[in-house]
């Protein structure tokens, strides 16, 4: 399969990569859509996070093509978001006290696109803690969008709540649904 990849020389380049064979533990997505984030165009100038050597892409939505043996709950045709540090330890600090977005092993070290081949190919073995069911009548496109506006909702709440909000009562994103946060009239800055 074509796959973007961040070279271990530090160069972005479309290279042939087999299709991945999910470990026993993973799940193998058909990728139907996959964003090209800010931080992608900088990859090569960020070596303490793009480890290099692997496919880039950590924005993706897809179908299931394959679920492992040692994995339950999921099912082949399932469409998935990816969240692409969702591989968290469970047993650090920041897991024990709810923060799965400052988990180490998940944000700095398996990473999926990032320190562990992602989405900017056609296929893409991943951990199923990383996945994200997507409602089937979400569409193709809108799909696309899962990953960067959790991110974005992630962002504002941790704003919000630094700013000395109270804790959201619902984190679940879901299509067509406000979020929960500050309110203010004029215009945003």
């Amino acid at each position: 399969m074509l796959a973007m990849v961040l070279t271990k020389d530090r160069e972005s380049r479309l290279e042939r990569r087999p299709v991945p064979a999910p470990r026993d533990d993973q799940v193998l997505v058909d990728v139907d859509l996959c964003g090209i984030c800010g931080s992608d165009l900088h990859a090569p100038d960020l070596p303490e996070v793009y480890l290099g050597g692997f496919i880039m892409g950590h924005e993706p939505a897809g179908r299931i093509a394959r679920v492992g043996r040692d994995v339950s709950g999921w099912r082949v045709g399932q469409r998935v978001a990816i969240n692409p540090n969702g591989d968290t330890c469970g047993v650090c600090e920041a897991c024990c006290s709810g923060r799965l977005n400052h988990c180490i092993p998940a944000t700095m070290e398996r990473a999926v696109g990032l320190q562990a081949d992602g989405a900017l190919a056609a296929h893409v073995a991943v951990s199923p803690k990383t996945l994200h069911a997507l409602p089937d009548e979400m569409g193709r496109v809108e799909s696309g969008w899962v990953e960067p506006a959790a991110t974005c909702r992630l962002g504002t709440a941790c704003r919000w709540w630094s700013h000395g909000g109270g804790a959201a009562q619902d984190n679940r994103l879901r299509a067509g649904r406000r979020t929960p946060g500050p309110t203010r009239s004029g215009p945003v800055t």
